[in-house]
């Protein structure tokens, strides 16, 4: 029980740390590919580091045993008049509580959407691997290498808005939200897991419209869609 709050506190500043570096140092550049990567692999290093041990090269440890939680959670302390215990050592019970709930209620909902995806997938798939739905709204997404699209876009825009989600398919783009989702439930709690999914979005708009527009697509009219 402990272990895995440890692990979740540890990986959620790791994770903090790198997208903090990327929103500082990187962001504001047109280097998608390379910030891409940066992204997908800050997620990977917040899930690796923390069951990682450092040690220097004296031998001692780069950290204490209990990793970065030791320094920044409180313990339990045994003194003459009894238990002085700090706010985790009172409600480890509770914390681990809200925690696993917090993580399964985020689970939940993305698997959820995920089943809807593939059950839509499974209903009305097609050679051209386009699924039209009906919606209020105009609406045009791709997912597991199928693009939908809501039937009532006009032809005219429905068809460079396809164009436009093709270019999402063929970069892969929905497979670095799925690890983004991942990392979303592990850190359901940590603000930087959602900021590291929105900065995935932002460069893969970026990339997708620089594919367009390099293939003759007006920017003005571009831009109306």
């Amino acid at each position: 029980m402990k272990e895995l709050l440890v692990y979740a506190f540890e990986s959620s500043i790791c994770l903090l740390c790198l997208w903090l570096f990327y929103a500082v140092f990187l962001s504001g550049d047109t280097h998608h590919a390379r910030n891409r990567f940066y992204l997908l692999m800050s997620a990977v290093i917040s899930v690796l580091i923390p069951m990682m041990s450092f040690s220097l090269r004296s031998g001692s440890p780069f950290l204490p045993p209990e990793g970065l939680a030791r320094l920044f959670l409180p313990e339990a302390r045994i003194t003459a008049s009894g238990t002085q215990a700090g706010l985790l050592a009172d409600f480890p019970d509770l914390i681990f509580l809200l925690y696993i709930g917090g993580a399964a209620i985020t689970a939940i909902l993305f698997l959820f959407a995920s089943v809807r995806l593939l059950w839509l997938i499974t209903a009305k798939q097609n050679s051209e691997r386009i699924i039209l739905f009906d919606s209020e709204r105009h609406i045009c997404y791709s997912a597991f290498g199928y693009i939908f699209i809501s039937r009532g876009i006009p032809p005219e825009d429905a068809e460079r808005m396809i164009t436009h989600e093709r270019n999402h398919i063929s970069r892969m783009h929905h497979f670095d939200l799925l690890l983004a989702g991942v990392i979303n439930i592990i850190q359901w709690f940590n603000p930087a897991s959602y900021l590291l999914r929105q900065s995935l979005q932002t460069i893969h708009e970026y990339q997708a419209d620089s594919e367009c527009i390099s293939h003759g697509e007006e920017i003005a009219s571009y831009q109306k869609l």
